[in-house]
């Protein structure tokens, strides 16, 4: 094999190339070579689109000769040296640089690539850090065979790693080696090749041969693709046909509603032996740093108040407001209360007897908190007057409940789903500004997330994992709630695929801000109450920045995603039927609600309430790196994220599936992601669809 002369322009940070001009692909992001971005930026025309909340083009790409496919690289740069750090550039023309011949090159990512002392080859890698070559095709190909032409680095052995779309592969250049070959199956689709070396890991490389031929010219080709494109490949959602209020109230929960103005009570509990007298601020101050703490400005705390983060969270949806109680002193002691029997809970004691209270020191039936008119209080809010405590026989901890053994009364609403929680949860952030303490709110919006109807994402049981990853809201108690929680509350809609276009490119705006989100499910049943994959755009800002920031929130240690990135779940929120003895019958897309029967999830993030399949999971967070590492207990951080460059498919994430890449139903995925670019302000995706 003829060398060739590489120049892919490549730097020691991260290089984005717009595509090689073919018949069909198009130039439509640019800037100067000299231009500066950060390391996951885009150019500034992706900046610019985020006055549209998504914009998307679709490609339909003509289908490649089978043969052998050539990605020459033409001319020569002046290449980044080992101890430079030049940020991410995006280059201008790249068709001056590149000679494609049967495939159409449609962009490409560079990280810790450098060139040779005559620029006649790249060199990979080197002592400070590991490097990657990711090429994206504008049309899958269904690859036997690539071979890289290359050479070592001095006498240095290294490992070089091929893959992405498809099985991972690896080969060692030594110092005789000139031509390396990695063979693969040869039946599944891709667009991207990816050729990686670990740190240290040095080599030169010259040329890249595929033998492929296009997906469309066999028979493995995706049962979904068409010969012409019909639409843009996404809708957006108008409205869900099954809402998840009306499945959980059907299921007999009740909850705070989720949209519009909402008013919660808030009590704050002394005992006989322990009360408000007895902390450091006194029993004033306390009961208005509670105030503060549910229905204070965001200004006026440590972070975020219980009404300022859902009134963010929600896009403006959902209007917290209520009253804070005078101190309500229960006539038990805090042993007693604790050694209660009789109730579910000893806390339905305590629920009942303050309502009563409260009832009688205002001389009404307390109504105006019944504002959907079910005969029950909307929420209550238990803060007692007590430290925590984690030991598991004692009630002192922080958790929502339901107290179903009261009937509901319209002219005198009685209590039911109820938080309780210590006043001390108020001080675990340690926020200060001028030396004096101010509030934190983080594990009360927890709770407060329960009493609206979300579940839990981390597992209640020993020996199971976290499929989430710890960083959410309803997790490890931090950032804001993710796109399913969002979608569950009512508070966003999707867009969604609909196989109008085999190839589609999509652009999001940060899901904090604008609510974007993109469903990837063929015959999605229009209801956040299904199985799909769900993607969304993550940034540190909003009422993420301060839990993203530096050290990340002082009351757990962990800290939010601090660099904007794709976040991708595997939600399975499939709908339950459940016969009287609370037995799972199957799944279901309507609800029932019979003597003989109900509708509820059937899936949890906890195994032992997972009733369908305990290895099935309701929200999965999919870790760029292949790795699960959720399952040997890890937590999300920021290489979870899927930045510019990356791509996934079914088959290169299978191992995060029950089903091997597929969904838990056994029906395929059916679509590959690829992050063209990101930005601080946007990130452009290219969704195609695949077997």
């Amino acid at each position: 094999m003829k060398k060739r002369t590489l120049s892919l322009l490549v730097y020691l940070g991260a290089l984005v190339l717009s595509a090689c001009e073919g018949p069909n692909s198009s130039s439509s992001v640019s800037s100067s070579s000299s231009s500066s971005e950060s390391e996951t930026s885009s150019s500034s025309s992706d900046s610019s689109s985020s006055s549209t909340p998504i914009s998307s083009s679709s490609s339909s790409e003509s289908s490649s000769e089978t043969g052998v496919f050539t990605l020459n690289v033409k001319n020569t740069y002046p290449f980044a040296s080992d101890n430079e750090d030049i940020s991410t550039k995006i280059v201008a023309s790249p068709d001056s640089y590149f000679d494609c011949t049967g495939v159409t090159l449609f962009s490409a990512t560079a990280t810790k690539i450098f060139a040779n002392a005559s620029n006649d080859a790249l060199r990979f890698a080197s002592s400070k850090g590991a490097a990657s070559l990711s090429l994206r095709l504008a049309q899958n190909v269904i690859i036997s065979q690539i071979t890289l032409e290359v050479s070592s680095y001095s006498t240095t052995d290294a490992s070089v790693t091929v893959g992405e779309g498809f099985t991972e592969s690896s080969q060692t250049v030594s110092a005789s080696t000139t031509e390396i070959s990695y063979d693969f199956a040869g039946v599944l689709a891709s667009n991207t090749v990816t050729i990686s070396s670990d740190v240290g890991n040095r080599f030169f490389l010259y040329g890249i041969t595929l033998i492929a031929n296009s997906e469309s010219s066999s028979s493995s080709s995706s049962e979904s693709s068409s010969s012409e494109d019909t639409g843009s490949g996404y809708y957006k959602a108008s409205a869900f046909t099954t809402s998840f209020n009306d499945m959980k109230e059907a299921a007999g929960y009740v909850n705070l509603p989720s949209t519009g103005t909402q008013k919660v009570l808030v009590i704050p509990v002394n005992f006989t032996d322990y009360g408000c007298a007895n902390l450091s601020r006194g029993c004033a101050t306390t009961r208005t740093d509670i105030e503060t703490t549910f229905f204070g400005s965001s200004s006026s705390t440590g972070w975020q108040s219980v009404s300022s983060y859902y009134a963010s969270s929600s896009y403006g949806n959902l209007n917290l407001t209520g009253t804070v109680t005078p101190w309500f002193t229960l006539d038990k002691s805090r042993t007693q209360l604790n050694a209660l029997t009789g109730y579910n809970d000893p806390t339905y004691y305590v629920l009942r007897k303050a309502v009563e209270w409260y009832k009688t020191q205002t001389g009404t039936t307390l109504t105006e908190y019944d504002q959907n008119q079910d005969g029950y209080l909307d929420a209550v809010w238990l803060v007692y007057a007590n430290n925590y405590s984690t030991a598991s026989d004692s009630i002192y901890w922080a958790y929502t409940f339901w107290d179903y053994q009261q009937s509901p009364n319209l002219s005198s609403p009685v209590a039911n789903v109820y938080a309780w929680a210590s006043y001390n949860f108020m001080w675990e952030g340690g926020y200060t500004e001028s030396g004096n303490p101010k509030v934190d709110a983080h594990t009360f919006i927890h709770e407060t997330g329960h009493v609206l109807g979300l579940d839990d994402y981390y597992t209640y049981d020993d020996g199971d994992w976290g499929a989430a990853g710890g960083v959410d809201m309803m997790d490890y108690n931090i950032v804001d709630h993710n796109a399913y929680s969002k979608m569950a509350m009512g508070w966003t809609l999707p867009y969604v695929t609909d196989k109008t276009a085999h190839e589609f490119t999509i652009t999001l705006n940060p899901f904090e801000s604008s609510g974007d989100c993109l469903i990837l499910k063929n015959n999605w049943n229009g209801s956040p109450l299904d199985e799909y994959l769900l993607l969304e755009f993550y940034t540190p800002t909003g009422v993420n920045a301060l839990d993203s920031a530096t050290g990340g929130y002082p009351g757990n240690g962990l800290a939010g995603f601090s660099v904007p990135g794709i976040k991708i779940y595997h939600i399975d929120s499939r709908m339950g039927t459940f016969n009287s003895s609370y037995e799972f019958v199957n799944f279901t897309d309507t609800i029932v609600n019979n003597n003989s029967y109900y509708t509820d999830l059937a899936v949890s993030n906890t195994a032992s309430y997972s009733y369908a399949n305990q290895n099935y999971k309701l929200i999965h967070l999919l870790e760029a790196g292949k790795t699960n590492t959720f399952k040997s207990g890890g937590t999300a951080d920021n290489d979870t994220l899927f930045f510019a460059g990356k791509t996934f498919s079914p088959s290169a994430y299978a191992n995060f599936f029950y089903n091997s890449g597929k969904f838990n139903d056994n029906t395929a995925i059916g679509y590959s992601v690829y992050i063209n670019s990101i930005s601080p302000t946007s990130a452009t995706l290219t969704i195609t669809q695949v077997a």
